[in-house]
C-alpha cells in the first residue's frame, strides 16, 4: 500500500504552476496574449485602506488572471487527490503502472475527446509525475513523447512535465527542437527551458542566445519566449556567459515591440541587479511610451536595490507629471514609500497622495480608516 504523501504533492504541485507558466508561454506564441492589462489606480478606489495585493491584481491582464484562477482550481484537484489517497489508500497496482502504460491510457483518454485540462488532472498524469522523480526510464519515455507532440496543448503538457522532473532529458531534447522544429515546437521548447532556470545547461543557453541574436526581435512571441528562458534562478556562470546574456539582452530594451521592451527589462534586472548599467536601463525605461514598460522600471527602481538618490529624481517626476499615466503614477507612489524621504521628496509625494487618496484630509492628516506607509523613517541613502 502507497500513500501519496506531502513530497509527492509538492510535486504534483509544482508541475501545475510549471504547466501554468508555460502554457501562458504558448498562448503568447497563438497571438492570444493580450498586450493591453487593465490599469486600475488603487489611490483613487473607495476602500478603507491601500491593499498592495489588489493594486497589482489591478495591473494583471484577463488572460493572465485566468491563469491563475484555473491554477488555484488544479493545486486544490491535487489536493483532493491527496486526501483521498490518504482516506481511502490506493493499491500499489494503481499507483505502481509503468509509464508506458500510463503514457498508453493517456493517449486513449486524448482520443476520447478529453482536454488538455482533463488530462492534466488526471491521476494518470499525477502517477506518471510520480514516477518521473525517481525512474529515469520514464523520464526518457515522456521525453520521446514530448518529441513527437511538441507544438500542441498536448506537446506543452508533456513538456511541463518533463520539466518539473529535472531530468537530464530536458536540455538534450529542447536543444534539438531550438536546431531543427518548427516555430511551434520551438515555442513549446522555450516554454519547458523557462521552467527549468538554472538546471539548463550552457549549450543550451547558448543556442537561445544564438536564436535571439539571429531574429533580432523579428519574431516578437518568439523572442519574448526565448528570453524568458533566462531567467536568473542561481546557479555558477563564467564570467563570459554572463556577459553574453547581457549582451544579448541589451537591444531589446530598444525593441520597437513594448512587450519585448519590458520583458527584456525583466530579464536584465536578475543578471545585472543594481549595477551601472542596469540602473541606467531602468531609468530610460522610466520615460518610455508604454505605461506597462514603465510601470516595471518604475517598480524596479524601487525595490530596494537601488539607493534612493540614485532614483529620487526619476520616481518624483513620475508623480509631478500632469499627464501621466494613473497606473505609472500609483507605481511611483508604492516605489517611494519604500524610502525614507527628505522633506521635498514628502511633500510632492503627500501632494500627489491627496489628488489621488480620498482617505487624506485637505491639513494633510490621515483618516483613522486609512493606514498610509512608513515612509519617512530616517535620512535619504
Amino acid at each position: 500500500m502507497r500513500v501519496l504523501n506531502a513530497t509527492n504533492l509538492f510535486s504534483c504541485i509544482a508541475f501545475i504552476v510549471a504547466f501554468v507558466s508555460g502554457y501562458y508561454l504558448r498562448d503568447i506564441g497563438f497571438g492570444q496574449q493580450n498586450e493591453k492589462t487593465v490599469i486600475n489606480n488603487a489611490t483613487s478606489a473607495t476602500l478603507p485602506k491601500v491593499d498592495t495585493k489588489k493594486q497589482e491584481a489591478a495591473a494583471i491582464s484577463p488572460e493572465v488572471a485566468r491563469l491563475i484562477e484555473e491554477n488555484n482550481n488544479l493545486t486544490a484537484n491535487c489536493n483532493a487527490i491527496n486526501a483521498a489517497a490518504q482516506d481511502t489508500g490506493l493499491p500499489d497496482s494503481a499507483i505502481t503502472k509503468s509509464a508506458a502504460e500510463l503514457l498508453a491510457t493517456l493517449d486513449d483518454l486524448q482520443t476520447q475527446k478529453k482536454t488538455v485540462d482533463e488530462l492534466q488532472s488526471s491521476s494518470e498524469l499525477q502517477q506518471l509525475m510520480m514516477l518521473m522523480q525517481t525512474d529515469p526510464a520514464a523520464q526518457k519515455l515522456v521525453a520521446e513523447r514530448f518529441l513527437e507532440v511538441a507544438g500542441t496543448p498536448l506537446g506543452d503538457m508533456y513538456g511541463m512535465a518533463l520539466a518539473s522532473s529535472g531530468g537530464a532529458e530536458v536540455n538534450a531534447v529542447a536543444a534539438q527542437l531550438l536546431r531543427d522544429g518548427t516555430r511551434q515546437q520551438r515555442l513549446s521548447a522555450l516554454a519547458m527551458l523557462g521552467q527549468v532556470g538554472s538546471s539548463q545547461d550552457a549549450g543550451t543557453r547558448a543556442i537561445v542566445l544564438d536564436m535571439l541574436n539571429n531574429d533580432s526581435g523579428a519574431d516578437a512571441p518568439l523572442s519574448i519566449a526565448a528570453l524568458s528562458t533566462l531567467s536568473r534562478q542561481g546557479g555558477v556562470v563564467s564570467l563570459t556567459e554572463h556577459q553574453d546574456v547581457v549582451d544579448t539582452i541589451s537591444p531589446f530594451l530598444h525593441s520597437k515591440d513594448p512587450q519585448l521592451r519590458e520583458t527584456s527589462l525583466g530579464i536584465l534586472s536578475q543578471w545585472e541587479r543594481n549595477s551601472d548599467t542596469a540602473l541606467k536601463a531602468f531609468t530610460e525605461a522610466a520615460n518610455d511610451t508604454s505605461p506597462q514598460v514603465k510601470m516595471t522600471a518604475i517598480a524596479t527602481l524601487g525595490s530596494g536595490i537601488f539607493g534612493f538618490n540614485d532614483v529620487r529624481d526619476t520616481l518624483l517626476s513620475a508623480l509631478q507629471n500632469p499627464n501621466e499615466d494613473p497606473g505609472v503614477k500609483s507605481t511611483a507612489q508604492q516605489a517611494l514609500a519604500v524610502f525614507p524621504l527628505d522633506d521635498q521628496a514628502l511633500k510632492i509625494y503627500k501632494e500627489s497622495s491627496l489628488s489621488s487618496n480620498p482617505y487624506e484630509n485637505q491639513d494633510g492628516t490621515w483618516h483613522q480608516t486609512f493606514v498610509p506607509p512608513d515612509i519617512n523613517m530616517g535620512s535619504p541613502r
